[in-house]
C-alpha cells in the first residue's frame, strides 16, 4: 500500500519507538524494552489515514499524542507492533502480564 516505505524507525531490535502524534521525553519506559534515545516517537496517523480514523491508544495510559503502543523492525525487515503497558490477567488484572505484540 505504501510501496513498501515505512515510517522512519530504527532497526535496532533492542530499542522500540513509541507511537503517537507527539511522543516527547525520549527517556521513556516500554514494557521491559528499550525507548530510542533519538526519534524515539513515530506518528503513523498520516500513513494509516486511509484504513483508521483514528489511532488506537491504552484506555488506561495513553492518548492520541503517546498511545502507548510501540513499534519496532529488526534487521531482518520484520515490524514488530505491541503494547507498553499490558494488564495483568485475572481479576484485577493481579495476574500474569502477557506480552502482547504482533510481528509481521
Amino acid at each position: 500500500d505504501n510501496d513498501g516505505i515505512l515510517p522512519p524507525i530504527d532497526n535496532d531490535e533492542r530499542t522500540v519507538q513509541l507511537i503517537g502524534s507527539s511522543v516527547s521525553g525520549c527517556g521513556g519506559t516500554c514494557a521491559g524494552y528499550t525507548v530510542a534515545g533519538s526519534s524515539c516517537g513515530v506518528d503513523l496517523a498520516t500513513a494509516l489515514r486511509p484504513y483508521m480514523k483514528d489511532l488506537p491508544f491504552d484506555p488506561r495510559s495513553g492518548s492520541l499524542t503517546n498511545t502507548r503502543y510501540y513499534i519496532n523492525k529488526d534487521e531482518f525487515s520484520l515490524v514488530s507492533i505491541g503494547a507498553c503497558d499490558p494488564e495483568g490477567e485475572g481479576a484485577g488484572g493481579q495476574g500474569e502480564v502477557p506480552e502482547i505484540e504482533l510481528t509481521r
